[in-house]
């Protein structure tokens, strides 16, 4: 079995990558486009064929072989060593640009169930972060630079999708009604109380939970939703053209995350369906039977600015383009703009005292 897989034009042989506006695969040189149902009829038959000419030759064994995990890898292509750290799942030749996979990192424990491709290429995504920084005035003037904007990448990102189903939800309470009168000039309140007692069950499907530490967690809970109806079961075929994380945090370490999500929610619905004029919780409770999980990978663009010896990572949703990130104010820039403000304030008062000499 094989390494590193390439995705070849099948018309001409060059390089094929996913094009996140047609959602499909497209060669960058002779522009034929193919669907996933054409490249896996045609991989399957390129598949059955080396089996069969591993056959002849008597090599079922190494055919059969399970792959081994390496830190270096080697672009089919051009020849080029690609080196990728033990948390790379996907990447592409630095030299020639041709996509490849390290199938080895997508078995096992690790293989994501889910995918959501990307919906906005490279260049749209340039065109959304470009427009975004520009708009921070007093941001550095290097965070601005075409060729730092130009860095920015796109990764899968590791989440693992949380589900729990019927889910017992209990609140307890008191809640108040407020009658407001007025007699004469005297205006009056009468508050009633009233013991509360809620209770139901609901359930959770694909809540998310990020799996990187890489990844800030703000960062990635603030660029939410994905769109899940365009979630699709996992297929290498996605990766070609992009990066990818493997996760680095379990579902076992995420849970109480997750649960923690579905039970602030939970207790905000159950406290929606009352309509006191005001409410005091003083007892509630959120049980869960059962909670699975399924990792999946998720489209984002990243990218990380250094700045005054720390890293700003900036993270944009592959999809709808949402964009997170704290943004520094140069100091220098501050300055101008308070300068030149306090001189075109002194220019008008001066102007004004002349004036009126």
């Amino acid at each position: 079995m094989e390494t590193v897989r390439d995705y070849k034009c099948l018309s001409c042989g060059a390089g094929l990558y996913f094009d996140p506006a047609l959602q499909n695969w497209k060669c960058q040189y002779c522009r034929s486009v193919f669907n996933k149902d054409q490249l896996d009829s045609y991989y399957r038959a390129k598949e059955e064929r080396e089996k069969q000419r591993w056959a002849q030759q008597g090599r079922k064994q190494a055919a059969s072989a399970q792959p081994v995990e390496l830190d270096a890898y080697f672009c089919k292509n051009c020849g080029a060593e690609i080196v990728g750290d033990h948390e790379t799942i996907a990447t592409f030749c630095l030299y020639c640009k041709s996509p490849t996979i390290i199938k080895a990192r997508m078995q096992g424990e690790f293989t994501p169930r889910y995918i959501i491709p990307f919906e906005i290429d490279h260049k749209r995504a340039k065109e959304i972060y470009g427009k975004w920084i520009k708009k921070h005035l007093l941001a550095p003037s290097a965070f601005k630079r075409d060729d730092e904007i130009d860095k920015i990448r796109g990764i899968y990102a590791p989440y693992w999708l949380f589900h729990a189903d019927n889910v017992q939800v209990y609140v307890r309470g008191t809640g108040t009604i407020d009658r407001v009168w007025q007699s004469g000039k005297t205006e009056y309140t009468e508050t009633s109380y009233f013991a509360v007692e809620r209770g139901g069950f609901i359930s959770y499907q694909n809540v998310p939970v990020d799996g990187s530490k890489k990844l800030d967690d703000m960062a990635m809970m603030s660029i939410e939703p994905f769109y899940y109806e365009r979630m699709t079961n996992f297929s290498m075929d996605y990766m070609t053209g992009f990066f990818a994380e493997r996760y680095d945090v379990d579902r076992e370490s995420l849970q109480e995350m997750a649960k923690d999500r579905m039970s602030r929610f939970a207790i905000s619905k159950i406290n929606s369906t009352h309509n006191y004029s005001g409410f005091t919780e003083e007892y509630k409770n959120v049980s869960f039977h059962e909670v699975r999980a399924d990792y999946s990978l998720f489209p984002i663009y990243i990218l990380t600015n250094a700045y005054k010896g720390k890293n700003i990572q900036y993270i944009m949703n592959g999809q709808t383009g949402k964009i997170y990130g704290e943004v520094p104010i140069s100091f220098k820039k501050l300055f101008s703009v308070f300068f030149i403000s306090f001189l075109i304030v002194w220019l008008i008062l001066g102007m004004g005292g002349v004036l009126l000499d």
